[in-house]
């Protein structure tokens, strides 16, 4: 097993492969090992943040981030860090002494339909009446073909319980967001400044470990973004006929 944390620099890169680091983490996957990956979002040292190659090294990394397939986590700082990293190997230990060896599955999870019990492979396509899906790993895939024509894609990470990167046609700036009061521990309003560009930001807390962060144009005060991880037992549900992300109970959670 591995663990790989990236901050200020990507690396030296080798044959084949961006960085030293990129290339270990790639062997190890292969090879269906454990590997642990974190990047630090923690501002560097003036010192470190004048120099040219700065810049360089800190997209390289984004590049990384944004084309790996595999799970990762972004920390703060090193608090963060060391809480998230010593809350995964816990994990990862408590569950690898709960398994026997005649039973322990290999490499990522396995998934099966439920109506042919045949196995989903990683890149095959689902379909369903107006619904396209992909299950890869622990990441769910999903587009919806809406009765006006247009799409709504959004991905799901099965192990966080939580909804991101939501693209569609008409989505978000028609929808509302609405969250049941009875779930609500805090709520905090503020401006939040993104690529330049200011917004008006409603951040939930929520019961049994659900959050909502939800960003606004100034101009018209419309949905643009949102990310939500549901509380426990409920799912974050996008509905396109009362044009709402809703929160719901999973047993009543409609197809």
């Amino acid at each position: 097993m591995a663990i790989a944390i990236f901050w200020t620099r990507f690396g030296t890169p080798t044959d084949g492969y961006g960085s030293g680091t990129e290339e270990e983490i790639a062997r190890l996957i292969k090879s269906e090992k454990q590997v642990f990956l974190y990047f630090l979002e923690k501002a560097p040292p003036l010192l470190i943040a004048e120099r040219p190659e700065f810049s360089k090294e800190r997209q390289k990394i984004r590049n990384f981030r944004d084309g790996y397939r595999g799970l990762y986590s972004v920390v703060q700082d090193e608090s963060k860090l060391e809480e998230k990293l010593t809350s995964d190997l816990d994990k990862y230990f408590d569950s690898s002494e709960q398994k026997s060896p005649s039973t322990e599955p290999k490499g990522e999870a396995r998934w099966f339909r439920a109506d042919t019990k045949e196995e989903v492979k990683r890149d095959q396509l689902i379909r369903y009446g107006n619904i396209t899906a992909q299950i890869d790993g622990s990441v769910g895939r999903m587009q919806v073909a809406l009765p006006d024509g247009k799409t709504v894609y959004s991905e799901y990470d099965i192990e966080k319980k939580q909804l991101g990167n939501i693209v569609a046609e008409g989505f978000p700036q028609e929808y509302k967001v609405s969250v049941p009061p009875q779930i609500v521990i805090t709520k905090k309003d503020f401006s939040l400044k993104l690529e330049g560009n200011m917004y008006r930001a409603e951040l939930y807390q929520l019961k049994f470990g659900g959050r909502l962060l939800a960003l606004y144009d100034l101009a018209e005060n419309k949905l643009q973004s949102f990310e939500a991880k549901a509380p426990a037992g409920m799912i974050a549900h996008i509905d396109p006929k009362s044009k709402r992300v809703i929160f719901v109970d999973k047993s009543e959670c409609p197809v």
